[in-house]
Formats: C-alpha cells, sequence, structure tokens
C-alpha cells in the first residue's frame, strides 16, 4: 500500500468532486462526525472515481506465478489502465487510508479484496485468520467487504454490488478459501510502514472521462445509529426478577460448566470405571494419585513401549488394578503433577476458608456438544463429585477424599439443554438415580446417551477429570426460582421487585443518636459491649426490624455494633442469620460472641463447620451448656445504669444549655480554653452576678470590635505617649487647653533640669547620671537627704566608711542569727508540759539512742510531744529546755 503516491491526491479530488456533485460534504475526514453513513459515502464516492479511469482486469503475469506476484502501484495502475485483484484492492485501500479510514486486505484463495470499518476501530491485531470474526463484523454494521475487480468491466458495478460479492466470498461454507486479513490501522501503530521503492517513476494521472463511466453516488443505507428509538412500552419489557436470574445464570460459553477447557487448575485421571470409583469414594476410600511415569513402573522401562506392548485392553487392566490399590493415575509427568496438586489444594482451600463452600470436584463424565448454527464443539462435565485434597506433610503428597456435599449433575447443563434446544433429563431433576452405594454413575451417564444418540455431533465420554468449578451464581439462581414468593414477603426485596423506582418506605423513624437516652429505657437494650450513641441507634432499630444499611470505614467498631445487635436480638426473643461475603468477618463477631458468653447460643453453618457431624457437635454443645437466666441481678444493674445515666445526661444538658446571653457553658469553657494563652489577663469592672442578655453581649463585642480597630490605628497603648490622657471626647477647646498644657510642661520640665544640674554639682554626681536615669531617681536622693535622720549618714561620707560598712553588715548577720535562734524558742505550748516527768522523758531520750533504734523510738516520741505541742515539738535541739514556762 502507498497511500503517499500522488495519483492518490488525484482519485480523492475526483471523489470530493462526486460528493459535491451530490450535496455532500468533500472533506474527507475519516471517522470525524462519528456516523457510519458518512464513512459509507466516502468509500462511495472513491469507488467512483476509480471506476471513471476505466481500468481493465488482468490475471497475475507468468513469470511470477512461483516465486511471488508483482505488484502496480496506484500510478502505474491508472497510467496503464490494468491491475490483478491485487493491484486494484491494494490502490482502493491506499485511497482510504489517505482518506483517514481505517481498510483491511483481506486474502483469499488466489483472490483478494478490500475491507472497511465503518466506526473508528480495528480487529485488535495486525493478521486475523478467523473469517468467523469478519461475519460477525459485517452482521453488526461495524465492517464492509468490497469487491474491488467489480470496478473493471463493461459495465462495471456499483459499489453496493461489490459490497454484496464482498460479503459472500467470505460466508461460513467458503471458510477453507480463506486465507488471512491484514489490519492497516494495526500494521500502522506497529510502524508498520509503507515500502520506499525509491520514487514514483509515474506522474499522477487524470481520470480520463471520455472513456470511463460516470457513476453518481448511491444513498447511503440507514444504520442502526441513525435510527431514532421509539419509547419504550411496558409490554415485552423482561420482569425484574427475571433479568436477576439472566445474570445470575451465566449459560455463555464463558462458563466452564458449558465450554469446559483444559488449564492448570485440571488433572486429567485415568479410569475405567467411573462408578466403581465413586462408590470406593462413597465408601469413605482415600487415593493416592500417581503421576504418568508411575503407570509404566519404576524400573526403568520405557513408557510409551510398554504401553504398546500392552495395548488398550492391558492397560486398561493396569488401571482397574491400581484403582483397586486405592490409586489413580493422571496424565502429566511428576513436576507437573505437584505443582497443580498444589494449585487446587490452595484454591480450594482459599475458597472454603472466605466462602465457606467446596470449589474441588471430580468431573466424571463429559458431553461434547455443538452449539445452534456452529460446528465447533464443545465440552461440558456432566456429573460432579464434590471432593477434597489432605496431606499429612509437605512430603507425604496428597490423598482425595470424597467431601460431604451432595453430588450433583451440571444443573447449568441441564436449564442450557432446556432453554436453547428443548432438550429435558428427568431422570437428572427429580434427583440423581442412587445404588446400595451411593449415586449410580452408570445410569446417570446412560440416560444422557440415550438423550443425545439422534444428535449428530453430540456424544458422552468417559472422561475424569479433577478440577474447580463454583456454584455460588447457581445456588442463588436457584433460590430465585424455587422461592420467588417467599422472598417478596421481605419488605426489601419486595419493593426492589415490584416498586424499584419508588421511595421505599422506612416505616418506623430512624432513632436520633441525640434523642437515645430520652426515648429508650436501658431495660430495652442489651448490649454487652460499648457504643456510643450512633450505634446504639443501630442497636436499637435492629431489635425493632427496622432495614437499615450500616456503614463505615474500618475500625469504626462495625463488628462491635452487629455483636450487640445480635445479644439485642436474642434478647427480645428473635433469631438472627448474620450472612458474610468473607469467613473471617464471620470469625470476629464469632469471636466476640464467645468472649461475652454467647458462643452456645450460635450455630455455625459455614466453612467446616457447615458439616453435618460439624452441625450435630454444636448442637448437642449448646444443649449442655444451655443455664437458667435470672432477672434480679439484671433489673438492679438496670435501675443502677438508668440512674448514672440521668445524672450524666443532667450535667450534659447543663453544659449545652443556653444562657441568658445566646451561649452555653460548653461554648464559654471552649472559648476560654482555646484564648487562655492568646491574651493577657484583662479585669473585668463587673460582678460575678452581673447577668448579661444577648443585647448586652452584642454591645460588648462591639465594643471590643472598636477597640481592635482603635489599637490596629494607634498600636499598642502600653507605653504610649498618650497613655495618660483620659479624654474620651475631642473638642477644640480641650485640644488648645492640651496644648496650653504642654507648653506649661516644658517650662517645668526646663526649669528641673536646671535645679537638677545644679543638685548634681553641689554633691558631686556627673550629669550622665541624671540625663540617662531621669531626673526621678534625684528626687527620691533630695527626699533622703532632707529626711530627719540623714544626719546619722554622715559618717558614712567620711574617711573609714568603708570600716563602718563592714562592722554593719557583720551587725546585720548577728542579728539575723539571734533572730532565728529567738524563733526556734518561741511557739505555742500545752499547759500539760508541767505535769510531764521532764526527767524521765531525757532518759527515755539517752536510752534509745544509745541502743540504736532511733528510728522507732523518734515516732514514739515525736507522738507523745504532738500531744502536748499544737505547732512544733515542746522541745528543741534534742534536748528538753526547762525554761519554756
Amino acid at each position: 500500500m502507498r497511500p503517499t503516491d500522488p495519483s492518490v491526491d488525484v482519485i480523492l479530488r475526483d471523489a470530493a468532486e462526486k460528493l459535491k456533485k451530490a450535496g455532500k460534504e468533500t472533506a474527507f475526514d475519516g471517522y470525524r462526525s462519528g456516523k457510519k453513513a458518512r464513512v459509507w459515502e466516502m468509500a462511495d464516492a472513491i469507488w467512483a472515481a476509480m471506476v471513471g479511469y476505466a481500468i481493465t482486469y488482468v490475471y497475475p503475469p507468468a513469470s511470477f506465478e512461483k516465486s511471488g506476484q508483482l505488484i502496480r502501484g496506484p500510478s502505474e495502475v491508472l497510467e496503464r489502465k490494468v491491475g490483478t485483484c491485487l493491484d486494484l484492492a491494494l490502490t482502493y485501500a491506499s485511497c482510504l487510508e489517505q482518506a483517514g479510514l481505517h481498510p483491511l486486505v483481506v486474502l483469499t484463495e488466489g483472490h483478494a479484496l478490500v475491507g472497511l470499518w465503518l466506526s473508528d476501530t480495528d480487529c485488535g491485531t495486525v493478521v486475523v485468520d478467523d473469517p468467523q470474526m469478519l461475519r460477525k463484523r459485517i452482521q453488526l454494521d461495524e465492517l464492509i467487504l468490497v469487491e474491488s475487480t467489480f470496478m473493471t468491466g463493461n459495465p462495471p458495478g456499483r459499489f453496493k454490488q461489490a459490497l454484496a460479492q464482498g460479503r459472500a466470498q467470505v460466508t461460513e461454507g467458503l471458510d477453507g478459501k480463506f486465507e488471512i486479513a491484514i489490519d492497516v490501522k494495526r500494521a500502522r501503530l506497529l510502524h508498520i510502514r509503507p515500502l520506499d521503492l525509491g520514487g514514483n517513476k509515474h506522474p499522477a494521472q487524470a481520470p480520463d472521462v471520455a472513456r470511463g463511466t460516470d457513476f453518481d453516488l448511491e444513498a447511503a443505507p440507514v444504520f442502526e445509529e441513525d435510527f431514532t428509538p421509539s419509547p419504550p412500552t411496558s409490554a415485552g419489557v423482561p420482569d425484574r426478577l427475571e433479568v436477576w436470574k439472566a445474570r445470575l445464570l451465566d449459560l455463555s460459553l464463558k462458563n466452564r460448566l458449558l465450554n469446559f477447557k483444559e488449564g492448570k487448575t485440571a488433572i486429567h485421571l485415568a479410569c475405567g470405571d467411573l462408578g466403581g470409583l465413586e462408590d470406593l469414594l462413597s465408601s469413605g476410600k482415600g487415593f493416592k494419585i500417581r503421576h504418568r511415569a508411575s503407570v509404566a513402573g519404576e524400573d526403568g522401562r520405557d513408557a510409551a513401549l510398554l504401553r504398546d506392548r500392552l495395548k488398550d485392553d492391558a492397560y486398561r487392566m493396569y488401571i482397574d488394578e491400581a484403582i483397586k490399590r486405592l490409586e489413580l493415575h493422571a496424565d502429566v509427568t511428576e513436576d507437573q503433577l505437584v505443582v497443580r496438586l498444589t494449585e487446587l489444594y490452595r484454591v480450594a482451600r482459599t475458597a472454603f476458608e472466605e466462602g465457606g463452600s467446596n470449589v474441588l470436584f471430580l468431573s466424571a463424565g463429559f458431553l461434547k456438544w455443538t452449539p445452534a448454527g456452529r460446528d465447533t464443539a464443545y465440552k461440558a462435565p456432566l456429573l460432579l463429585i464434590p471432593v477434597r485434597l489432605e496431606r499429612k506433610s509437605v512430603r507425604s503428597g496428597f490423598q482425595l477424599l470424597l467431601h460431604e456435599d451432595e453430588i450433583r449433575f451440571n444443573p447449568t447443563l441441564i436449564h442450557m439443554l432446556r432453554q436453547d434446544f428443548h432438550m429435558s433429563i428427568p431422570e437428572m431433576e427429580a434427583g440423581l438415580p442412587t445404588d446400595g452405594s451411593g449415586v449410580d454413575v452408570a445410569k446417570i451417564l446412560r440416560a444422557v446417551k440415550d438423550r443425545v444418540k439422534d444428535i449428530r455431533g453430540w456424544e458422552v465420554n468417559d472422561e475424569l477429570v479433577l478440577t474447580t468449578v463454583s456454584f455460588t451464581k447457581y445456588l442463588m439462581w436457584k433460590d430465585l426460582v424455587d422461592r420467588t414468593e417467599a422472598l417478596k414477603r421481605n419488605g426489601v426485596v419486595r419493593h426492589l421487585i415490584d416498586t424499584p423506582k419508588h421511595a421505599y418506605e422506612k416505616g418506623e423513624a430512624f432513632v436520633s443518636p441525640r434523642e437515645i437516652d430520652c426515648v429508650v429505657e436501658p431495660a430495652q437494650v442489651f448490649m454487652p459491649l460499648s457504643a456510643d450513641s450512633s450505634q446504639t441507634a443501630a442497636v436499637v432499630a435492629a431489635a425493632r426490624g427496622k432495614d437499615f444499611v450500616l456503614f463505615g470505614p474500618p475500625g469504626t467498631g462495625k463488628s462491635q455494633t452487629i455483636t450487640n445487635m445480635i445479644a439485642t436480638c436474642l434478647a427480645h426473643g428473635k433469631t438472627v442469620l448474620f450472612v458474610s461475603q468473607k469467613t473471617a468477618a464471620l470469625e470476629v463477631v464469632q469471636r466476640r460472641l464467645n468472649d461475652i458468653g454467647l458462643g452456645s447460643y450460635c450455630l455455625e453453618v459455614h466453612s467446616s463447620k457447615a458439616q453435618k457431624s460439624k452441625v450435630l457437635e454444636q448442637l448437642k454443645h449448646s444443649w449442655k451448656d444451655r443455664q437458667a437466666a435470672t432477672e434480679e441481678d439484671w433489673t438492679l444493674a438496670n435501675d443502677e445504669l438508668k440512674r448514672r445515666r440521668d445524672e450524666l445526661n443532667s450535667v450534659v444538658s447543663a453544659l449545652h444549655r443556653r444562657r441568658e446571653n445566646g451561649m452555653s457553658a460548653f461554648e464559654a469553657f471552649a472559648r476560654v480554653v482555646a484564648d487562655r494563652d492568646r491574651f493577657p489577663r484583662i479585669p473585668l469592672g463587673w460582678s460575678r452576678t452581673t447577668r448579661h442578655g444577648v443585647v448586652d453581649l452584642q454591645r460588648l463585642r462591639a465594643g471590643v470590635q472598636s477597640i481592635r480597630i482603635a489599637l490596629q490605628a494607634i498600636g499598642s497603648s502600653a507605653g504610649h505617649a498618650l497613655a495618660g490622657v483620659n479624654q474620651t471626647h475631642w473638642s477644640p477647646a480641650w485640644r488648645d487647653d492640651f496644648l496650653s498644657s504642654i507648653e506649661e510642661f516644658r517650662g517645668a520640665l526646663e526649669q528641673i533640669r536646671t535645679a537638677a544640674g545644679d543638685l548634681g554639682d553641689s554633691v558631686g554626681l556627673p550629669s550622665e547620671f541624671w540625663d540617662q536615669g531621669g531626673v526621678m531617681p534625684l528626687g527620691d536622693l533630695v527626699e533622703t537627704l532632707i529626711a530627719p535622720e540623714a544626719s546619722d549618714g554622715a559618717p558614712l561620707l567620711g574617711e573609714g566608711s568603708e570600716r563602718i560598712l563592714q562592722t554593719m553588715v557583720g551587725l546585720e548577720r548577728l542579728v539575723g542569727e539571734a533572730s532565728a535562734l529567738r524563733q526556734r524558742l518561741e511557739g505555742k505550748y500545752d499547759l500539760r508540759i508541767v505535769k510531764a516527768n521532764l526527767v524521765e522523758l531525757q532518759m527515755e531520750w539517752m536510752a534509745a539512742a544509745l541502743l540504736a533504734v532511733a528510728t522507732i523510738t523518734n515516732r514514739a516520741n515525736d507522738r507523745r510531744a504532738d500531744a502536748f505541742a499544737s505547732h512544733r515539738p515542746a522541745c528543741a535541739g534534742g534536748k528538753p529546755d526547762y525554761r519554756a514556762h
């Protein structure tokens, strides 16, 4: 393909003239319009333009029939007026690509044609080898195929005729002649560019109108996007219940129960007697699974040679003997068997722990079937035997045992046969036939073989495969089918089915968490675990039978709230079914119930506890642990709880009650705590008994706001030059008085400075002292000098002043010590000390010291001394003082 060939532009220019003549948009803008009809019109215009060149169809040159075919470029095709099917297809595809469209080159046996996407899409791969994919896209009006040779001949074919012929080239009967289809868009995305042939030797060709046929454009068909949808009617609209069923029951080929595909989670096992195997499993026998090499023995003999020598009969006998030894042989190597068994074991264990259902089955027997209108055969398992894998250690290997679930016939296959083929198997629908040892496998397979014996391409084979299968959605579907009316008795289900577009009738209003203590008595709520008001409201709603959704992020107490719900519902005589997608959620709640003593009231019916033996064991345990409950302690505890709750609620009410000023104590405390360190303590001018109203509070706030504005204008008031001015109203007279006072102050200040200088000179103080410190210290000095006792300090200003100062400091120290001693002797004594035997006390004191038990004796003496002295011991210094009284 050479979309940049100059002749391609000539063809597109001629095609634009065709579009203009038809009154259409002349721009080749690809898929910008988003309309399939527009793409169809551009392709039709390019077709009509090429028809105008009167090209003649020729067979490939004989010289290239073995080593390849010479391809003519667009310019060469237009110059020579000849081209093979491949030349014409590539030229037309080049014009489509240059117009912004996505062509395909389709190759069949000995022929080539062009495909075109009507919407901006592609095949997903460069090469397509499945003609069925092209047919499905053509049926959906997403793709058209153009027979390029129809533009030759006399007369040439119309565009619609070329499309009809192109579609006929890929009909189902011609699949054998289909080779490949090349998606040009995907090729360009992979950087597959047109070949550089060293330049174009042929100039652009203009259309030869005299020889060509001038076709007018045909009307584009009406595609699905151009239809105006009619308003929906009630007739024919499926019931919501049917929609649910259709979504749950997967009857597509994606379902492994209808289209079983091999994989790493499937192990083929050799078994000549499926019925005998099922009987052994039902009797409790376990099977070891051996790899392929074990069939030939472990003595080094060639397995394939031995199998050829034994032939089929001998091989089957060997397999039967292995089953009697409780061994099953897989059709994989030892390493592959270990990997696949480990994977199956992990998948089955995870599904059982998280979902509580078994997914590991032995698929006994397969139906090979073909969907209507198709030739491809598919395999569907018939009998599904639930099994489990066990191992004692990692190296001991796996053992296959029967699971306690019921053996079942493929339910999805039954409904697919009934729906798509109107075929029923009553033997399977009424219940599986049984024999003396379990399910009658031979009878089941025989019944299916009898049903399909006259259907061409259908057959039953006796394969045995260990694999995983999930019935979760099927069980939900069966529940909808069998219990529709019972489910409708539930308000939520009835609303979703009958009135999904209406608001759900909530019934009784949900208790507000703020009012929970006002409307619910403690005796009505049985919550052994702590809960806040919102969680308590949810527990009350559950006890009252309300429908609601409880949601919250992890760690917000959902499992704890569910535990309280279960406890409260049990106390009200209700039964509770707790369902979860994950087993972990069930285990968390069960552990909480066990911790509060309600574990014996719970019956586990999930995971390993769902087995019959486990259920009976739980019932036995609950029966033995039942206890007769008394209400006396419960009543007393509830009364005490109610008293304390009311007391606490009264405190809360007082905190949040609005006062005369519109604020609550809680808000006031919060404001004080938040702003405690932001502002200095400001004394308020009113007493504690003053009560402010809302208007007063607003007035105070307005005043504070005015102060704030003033402070922003003048700055801080601390140390301000006008801090001492108490005038609150300004007037011209006050200003004149204020300025006059300032002048008088200046005059007085000058006089003070002069007097201060004279004083400093008289007492010997330098001017720097009083200039820096101000005149106030000088005033204090003058007051001191003129005091009457100032004359006593004259000696300190003469000679020997240092010696006098030292003497005075020593005297001050001695006076302090004397004062301290006097304080030790002073005190308030009890007059009973006069009657005490002081000599005896002194002797006891000294004896205690000699015996080195000062600690105990001191305590006894202290107690005795405290009986006489009210503030301090009766004796100071460790000895009695007879001079105290």
